[in-house]
């Protein structure tokens, strides 16, 4: 007769999912058996991702007690909530150069290009704007939803400010600052933070009074605005690899030289920093986490408001891009694998996919929808969906 332990369901799927009693389960019962259990308790249909402390259910239950040392004689608890299906893709783009940076909005897909190309493609992947805004390589884009400004800058040091209006481009600003590597924008869209080879940081917003006044038309107007820079003391000494500005007066910076910084932005002086063992090559944020990508395939995730580690992704080739939602992550490498992980499971990825032949060079996440950019030149699409 088969052993059995005394099991605890729990989930945070709301109310309607909850187990309120536990289950004598044989321990060789597998994933498909623990999944029927909670199904028949709750009469519903679904596909679930079952949890032990953190490992993903896919072997027998004894297996997985043994492993962790856990008895029979103990209460355990196994967490579920809804699996993610495997991605399936929604088609590809091509480009004539490799693709620098992939941003999803409402207004459609941002991409730019190592060509000097700056592109918007709606929802069925079809071209509504493509121009070469600049004669070298588009170093990073961001475009801000609440004011339809759109900041790119080249790897010249040439940044431009868009106005988006009835899927067109107005150029309105611009501005030069040497070896741009990263531009974001805060909240509103009122200001720009742009990162530069050397580890600068500076803030930048238009100076409306120092636009020229266009003539020869009827109606005198408006030329284009220069930008006001005024660069941060900030303790970085190599290329800033991120940037991020999750709310008004709170910059999150990373950079080669190891470190990761929360900024706070009314007194300019660093509030948090983490000293990562590496160079950071990849960095994203959602919420009170970090994740830092390192050229040795690892990712760590952070707490940056204690500086603490919450988790580390294990990987073998170099981390180039990282997208996130929700309790999920997206890791793009150099070897081309894109690689997607539950933050609640992070001992082995829930799918990998290869996504383009040759590296990963960004990656963005929007609802169900995942895009990526390759040195292949192509921007490619999948849904969770």
């Amino acid at each position: 007769m088969d052993d059995q332990v005394e099991v605890h369901f729990q989930t945070d799927l709301g109310e309607d999912w909850q187990v309120s009693e536990s289950y004598w389960i044989n321990t060789s019962s597998g994933k498909t058996e623990l999944q029927d259990i909670i199904l028949q308790h709750l009469n519903k249909q679904a596909n679930l991702m079952l949890l032990l402390n953190g490992d993903i259910i896919t072997n027998s239950l004894e297996e997985h007690m043994r492993t962790q040392g856990l008895s029979t004689e103990q209460k355990i608890e196994i967490w579920f909530s809804i699996e993610i299906p495997p991605p399936s893709s929604l088609g590809e783009i091509q480009h004539d150069d490799w693709i620098s940076c992939v941003q999803l909005t409402s207004q459609g897909c941002f991409v730019s290009d190592y060509g000097g190309f700056l592109a918007l493609y709606n929802e069925n992947q079809e071209e509504i704007i493509k121009n070469q805004i600049f004669s070298h390589p588009i170093k990073s884009i961001d475009f801000n939803e609440n004011s339809n400004l759109l900041i790119a800058s080249s790897k010249t040091g040439d940044i431009k400010i868009y106005n988006f209006q009835e899927n067109s481009l107005e150029e309105s600003a611009f501005s030069h600052i040497k070896h741009i590597e990263k531009v974001t924008s805060n909240p509103s869209g009122s200001m720009w933070a742009v990162g530069t080879y050397s580890g600068e940081i500076n803030l930048a917003k238009i100076n409306e009074e120092t636009a020229n006044i266009r003539d020869g038309t009827k109606k005198q107007r408006l030329d284009k605005f220069n930008i006001e820079i005024n660069q941060l003391n900030l303790p970085h000494t190599d290329c800033i690899t991120g940037l991020k500005w999750p709310s008004l007066d709170l910059l999150l910076t990373s950079s080669t030289d190891h470190s990761i910084m929360a900024v706070d932005l009314e007194t300019q002086s660093v509030i948090s920093s983490i000293l990562a063992p590496r160079s950071i090559q990849a960095f994203n944020v959602f919420e009170n986490n970090i994740a830092a990508g390192f050229e040795n395939g690892l990712t760590q995730l952070y707490d940056y408001r204690n500086s603490q580690k919450i988790a580390l992704l294990e990987g073998k080739s170099w981390v180039r891009a990282i997208s996130m939602k929700d309790l999920y992550i997206a890791v793009g490498h150099e070897n081309g694998n894109l690689r997607f992980f539950d933050r609640r499971s992070v001992k082995s990825p829930l799918h990998t996919i290869e996504a383009h032949q040759g590296k990963v060079l960004t990656t963005d996440w929007l609802n169900s929808i995942i895009s990526s950019g390759g040195s292949d030149s192509i921007v490619k699409y999948h849904t969770f969906s």
